[in-house]
């Protein structure tokens, strides 16, 4: 009786540990499947799909040729002059008190077209462009170094961006955007991290903060949808 008493609980200890180790969470193996563990529900996974890396001379010529809109002087927040719409509020920023100032505003009525980012350890350069409902294609910012690889972004005549993440200190280290078709993610890991959303019928769309060699700070200005 002893025996079989002895027997029985090794049995039960075993369905136990078993049990317990099918519950565990398996640790993300990479920093793609880390980001994919903290993204907001119904976002699709990402993939190469999602992100090319080019140079300069690669672009589609309407990348290329695109005209540049002013975004040195921060526009009164609320009012809507000359080529720029106007926001609602912002977030951020995050990061260092180092570099140039910068603002990249969107032209009244557009949408992202495109997004190019250079990122190594850090995030070095931003560029966005927008296409206004008559198809004319702007570019805005452009600013940062040019260390690191060059990675572009298309958005989707519907898509926009409503949740982003990031690590900053110093310079803005990491940066991760969520729209709602897909998500990217560049940079390094130090620094600490942040994270900001929208409410419903509000996009991410234009972005704030400074820069030299690299991104030193980011915010992004909320409009709505």
């Amino acid at each position: 009786m002893k025996k079989f008493s002895v027997l029985a609980l090794t049995f039960i200890s075993f369905l136990i540990i078993s049990c317990s180790k099918k519950d565990e969470v398996v640790a993300p193996q990479n920093e793609n499947q880390a980001a994919a563990a903290q993204q907001p529900a119904g976002v699709p996974q990402f993939n190469e799909a999602n992100s090319k890396k080019v140079m300069w001379d690669e672009l589609p010529a309407e990348l290329k040729n695109a005209t540049p809109i002013e975004t040195k002087v921060e526009q009164t927040k609320g009012s809507a002059r000359g080529l720029y719409s106007s926001y609602r509020y912002y977030v951020g920023p995050w990061g260092g008190g180092g570099g140039s100032p910068y603002y990249i505003y969107p032209p009244s009525g557009s949408r992202i077209y495109a997004m190019a980012i250079r990122s190594g350890a850090l995030i070095d350069r931003i560029t966005i462009w927008y296409m206004t409902s008559n198809g004319t294609i702007y570019v805005g910012g452009d600013r940062g170094g040019n260390g690191g690889g060059y990675y572009l972004q298309f958005f989707a005549a519907d898509e926009y961006i409503y949740y982003v993440a990031g690590r900053s200190g110093l310079y803005l280290d990491h940066l991760t955007m969520y729209t709602n078709r897909k998500w990217f993610s560049y940079g390094g890991n130090g620094g600490s991290p942040f994270a900001a959303s929208v409410p419903y019928g509000y996009q991410i769309l234009g972005i704030f903060g400074g820069s030299g060699i690299y991104i030193d700070r980011i915010g992004f200005y909320v409009y709505t949808r």
